[in-house]
């Protein structure tokens, strides 16, 4: 980061804030006693955050839903041509 164009602009720095931030959103949750990560994991954490603070949570919900039933069921799209009532 180029401090001193910031500074000539007039934009504020708050690098300190903001990793004080990370510390306690990313650092502490994970370093608890007894808990171990995966890197996909420990990015789940954010992410997850990031979809709560931006009120995306029922749209993922849905989506996550939709995407297990996919995976789980490939074929239940082939059965719906045939009306039966399970695969609706």
């Amino acid at each position: 980061m180029r401090y001193d164009k910031c500074l000539t602009a007039g934009y504020p720095i708050a690098s300190v804030v903001v990793e004080a931030a990370c510390r306690h959103v990313v650092k502490d949750r994970l370093e608890r006693t007894g808990m171990t990560w995966t890197v996909g994991g420990a990015q789940a954490i954010p992410d997850l955050h990031c979809i709560h603070s931006g009120q995306a949570g029922d749209k993922f919900t849905v989506f996550c839903v939709d995407h297990q039933i996919h995976r789980r069921y490939p074929s239940r799209p082939c059965l719906s041509q045939f009306g039966w009532a399970f695969a609706s």
